[in-house]
């Protein structure tokens, strides 16, 4: 009695196993690999899961969904997540190619990598198969989890475009301390990197000599490359900046001098400096930079006094400051 027992109980569990088994293979046929997911990790972002993490997380998540992590395998739908750290956030930009395509970014600032990862396996599952999201993805299972910020970027197209627009002081670029005012376009060239093109207009100086007087003018374009070093695209943003210069330095005699017609050379500066960038409110951010700059071609104005006296009354400076804030709106 107690063996036919034994044997029954033996029987049972091998049916179960079988099943199983059956289970497995059928879903290992149905859900095939459905891309390809390459993982990488910049310093700092150790603590985040890495490919084949990513890969169990999304699996438990959405077994449609399921990827492949090996490289030397090609799938229909090539997938690379870049992880990166800067203070006090984690970003994840995603970039999918192939039969699906798009491009997506993820902040979450917090003191660990977990819920970019949880956010991660949802925004996968749901980039992979956008039809089985909802049978796949359960609306409890989203709600436990913590979900970093997403923001989705179109393919093809500017991270981000703004129209700047600032002013403020000039030191020794004229004779005397000047306002100035600027207009730009401003895009990211990349995720830790942004151009800036534009020009701006100092306000026109005047240099007392002799008998009279030098009226000095300047307009110049420009180039704004920063390289981020603090801070994200989610919050406020501390970057270094390189800014070559070229415009227009013209002067023209005034009063007592013999001399008074006016004169325009060429002005080539480089400049460097810090410059803090943040949101503000819906589409405006503001910015603060301050650049210190060198001319590389230095000239002088020379005017003939009545008397026959010859004087070079300005010649420009070896070395100039700007200091703007202003406003940037979102195109």
């Amino acid at each position: 009695m107690i063996l036919a027992h034994t044997e029954r109980t033996l029987v049972r569990a091998a049916l179960l196993v079988a099943t199983l088994l059956t289970t497995t293979s059928s879903r290992a046929q149905t859900a095939p690999p459905r891309a390809l997911l390459v993982v990488t990790r910049q310093e700092g972002t150790e603590d985040c899961p890495d490919a084949n993490a990513v890969a169990m997380q999304l699996r438990a998540l959405a077994p449609t969904s399921e990827v492949d992590t090996r490289a030397q395998n090609l799938q229909d739908t090539w997938i690379q997540v870049e992880m990166t750290r800067t203070l006090g956030s984690y970003h994840a930009e995603i970039v999918a190619r192939g039969r699906r395509q798009g491009r997506r970014a993820l902040t979450d600032i917090g003191p660990g990598c977990s819920s970019l990862g949880d956010a991660l396996a949802i925004l996968l599952a749901m980039l992979i198969d956008p039809d089985e999201r909802v049978a796949a993805i359960q609306p409890e299972v989203i709600a436990r989890r913590p979900i970093a910020r997403a923001a989705r970027e179109p393919d093809h197209a500017p991270r981000e475009l703004y129209l700047v627009a600032g002013g403020g002081g000039a030191l020794r670029l004229l004779e005397h301390p000047v306002p100035f005012g600027a207009l730009a376009l401003r895009a990211r060239a990349a995720p830790m990197l942004t151009l800036e093109a534009g020009g701006a207009l100092l306000s026109s100086d005047q240099v007392e000599s002799g008998s009279g007087s030098v009226g000095l003018s300047l307009a110049y374009g420009y180039v704004f490359l920063c390289a981020s070093v603090l801070g994200g695209r989610e919050s406020a943003s501390l970057a270094l900046c390189l800014q070559p210069m070229l415009g227009s330095l013209g002067g023209s005699g005034q009063g007592g001098y013999q001399d008074r017609r006016t004169e325009r050379w060429p002005w080539l500066a480089l400049g460097a400096g810090p410059e803090a960038f943040g949101p503000l409110a819906g589409r405006l951010s503001w910015f603060v930079r301050s650049i210190g700059l060198a001319p590389l071609i230095r000239r002088g104005f020379s005017v003939l006094q009545t008397n026959g006296d010859r004087r070079d009354p300005f010649r420009t400076p070896s070395f100039g400051v700007e200091l703007a804030l202003g406003l940037a709106v979102e195109l």
